[in-house]
């Protein structure tokens, strides 16, 4: 599950250093996070949706930008191998490019410990 949109950013790099401090060299972590630059419903649509998520009690908090999401990566001691969306899934997978818009701010980032 994407947990990192649920966490502010400094508990998002708490996280990522706890799991590097426990890693051997060339370890790899894989991670979920909604990014900042897609926004796949209007404005108005979006805004509702994370009302609906905060009074669930899952507020989204992070939304960091790829490179952003790399900086936190290399600062824990991480090097990025691969940042991909549901639009570069859609083809290599035979899933709909429609439904693949659309969740398209959730991205997976792998990367190795250096």
């Amino acid at each position: 599950e994407a947990v990192t949109m649920y966490l502010p950013v400094e508990a998002i790099r708490s996280l990522l250093a706890a799991v590097r401090s426990r890693s051997t060299a060339g370890s790899v972590i894989a991670l979920t996070y909604r990014s900042s630059g897609e926004r796949p419903f209007p404005a108005p649509i979006m805004r509702a949706v994370e009302a609906a998520l905060r009074v669930m009690g899952e507020p989204l908090r992070a939304a960091p930008s790829p490179a952003a999401t790399a900086a936190l990566l290399e600062e824990a001691g991480f090097a990025v191998t691969s940042d991909t969306s549901s639009i570069d899934w859609a083809p290599r997978f035979g899933a709909s490019g429609p439904l693949a818009r659309v969740f398209r701010a959730e991205r997976l980032v792998v990367a190795r410990t250096r």
